[in-house]
């Protein structure tokens, strides 16, 4: 079977970044998957729940450094107005695992800008706007 990406690549993407999973810190691996076009391939991603289980579930994800992930769990036990647990229907460890993970992708945006310039100049982001509204 031709896989799009094989397990070895993914593998090798997964030891370049040296990311970790940015729901609960556990090393990313490749997860056996079909990309949109229904073709056997491999993505990053980490299981949560125990391996060859009934309930297992997992994510797909490139995850965060080690550093960007103890932040956003700091940061979500902070529990303040913006950057607190958002309550779902789901249970507390849920909902826990999506706060540090969306704190993540707040702080590697943070990151990144650091170094980098926005998309968007005050202008186009004006023009955008106007569109939404």
């Amino acid at each position: 079977m031709k896989y799009v990406t094989t397990k070895k690549e993914c593998q090798r993407r997964i030891d370049e970044n040296n990311n970790v999973c940015d729901y609960c810190g556990r090393k990313l691996k490749p997860q056996k998957t079909v990309d949109n076009a229904g073709d056997p391939t491999y993505w990053i991603g980490c299981m949560h729940g125990k391996d060859k289980v009934k309930d297992a579930w997992g994510v797909f994800t490139c995850g965060a450094t080690e550093e960007i992930y103890k932040l956003a769990y700091k940061v979500t036990l902070d529990d303040n107005l913006y950057l607190g647990m958002k309550m779902s229907g789901y249970d507390f460890e849920y909902n826990f695992r999506e706060s540090v993970s969306t704190n993540a992708g707040i702080l590697r945006n943070i990151e990144r800008l650091k170094n980098a310039k926005p998309r968007f100049t005050k202008k186009q982001l004006k023009k955008r706007f106007r569109k939404k509204n």
